[in-house]
């Protein structure tokens, strides 16, 4: 059994299965010539070795029919930034809540503290989320998708959607 993993997300892109006979093992040989290079070794020539390089081979095959068939999946947030995967038609999970969008109304710098204040009302305005990061976040009226798990907005998950987005669309 071999299985394909993507490193990023985890997510199993493919998996194959292979299978021999000790009958098998004789096309495996015609493939390999008769010293089955260096990688099988000794063992690759005893009986049981043939079968297992017979087994492998066949699932090394299936394996690449499964790739070239493999259908990209929709990613929300992007792969290697914290995403979240969801394979289409199976169940979300439970890091997909924590996805929103919304627009960030408000940026002030608060001289006190040395930190910028935050105010972000969700894109169906029925959360609102205000914080406090040293960190200035460019966005101002623009629509932007955000991780808050927990209901902590994670100040390093923001995701530009649409620029001047209270312009377009609420006033």
């Amino acid at each position: 059994m071999l299985t394909l993993i993507e490193n990023r997300s985890g997510v199993q892109l493919a998996a194959a299965e292979g299978s021999a006979r000790n009958t098998d093992f004789s096309l495996v040989g015609g493939m390999f010539g008769h010293h089955a290079g260096g990688a099988a070794g000794a063992y690759g020539r005893t009986p049981e070795g043939k079968v297992i390089i017979a087994a492998f081979t066949d699932s090394m095959n299936n394996m690449i029919r499964a790739v070239k068939s493999y259908k990209a999946q929709s990613v929300a947030g992007g792969l290697g930034t914290g995403g979240t995967m969801a394979v289409q038609g199976g169940a979300t999970s439970m890091a997909a809540s924590n996805v929103l969008e919304g627009v960030m109304t408000q940026r002030t710098y608060n001289a006190a503290s040395g930190v910028y204040d935050y105010v972000i009302i969700t894109k169906d305005g029925s959360r609102t989320f205000t914080f406090s990061s040293a960190q200035n976040i460019p966005y101002k009226n623009d629509l932007v998708q955000f991780y808050a798990p927990g209901g902590q907005v994670d100040v390093n998950s923001f995701k530009l959607i649409e620029k001047r987005y209270m312009q377009k669309y609420l006033q």
